[in-house]
């Protein structure tokens, strides 16, 4: 995928992510039913109906959700995943590093019980959509950002 199609992917589903959540919270869903949205649209986005339950991993999805439900945790999983990008050259360890992360941010900004939980949550479900990936790093097979699949 070239750069275009892949930013234009990346922001579509973000946005998957961040409609939903704002619509709950203009319609004034407090806190708690945010997070059970924005869990919705990751498992969503996973298990799309439109796909045979078999959709992405959830990240840009998860990061749409953040960046309305938590935005400065949300800035830190992004600088976390660039700089993770830019030193490992793995974007699944990456997106690995930034959502187990989120929660940690979560606790240390906010404060937020509920929003602790509900990001623990989805990092496990990062986890679990990412399993394959985990297999492949920790054998030394998965492919580096810019690598040929060839």
């Amino acid at each position: 995928m070239g750069k275009s199609p892949a930013l234009f992917t990346l922001l579509a589903d973000m946005f998957k992510g961040t409609i939903f959540i704002a619509l709950g919270r203009s319609l004034g869903v407090g806190v708690v039913a945010e997070g059970l949205i924005g869990l919705c649209a990751v498992l969503g986005h996973i298990f799309s109906v439109f796909l045979n339950f078999k959709g992405g991993k959830g990240v840009a999805t998860a990061l749409g959700v953040f960046a309305i439900y938590s935005p400065p945790a949300f800035g830190l999983a992004v600088v976390t995943w660039l700089v993770a990008a830019f030193v490992s050259r793995y974007s699944s360890l990456a997106a690995l590093m930034a959502s187990g992360l989120l929660p940690v941010y979560i606790y240390i900004l906010e404060h937020s019980k509920v929003k602790v939980i509900i990001s623990i949550v989805i990092t496990i479900v990062i986890f679990f959509t990412h399993r394959d990936n985990i297999t492949r790093l920790l054998a030394g097979t998965e492919k580096k950002i810019g690598q040929s699949s060839k």
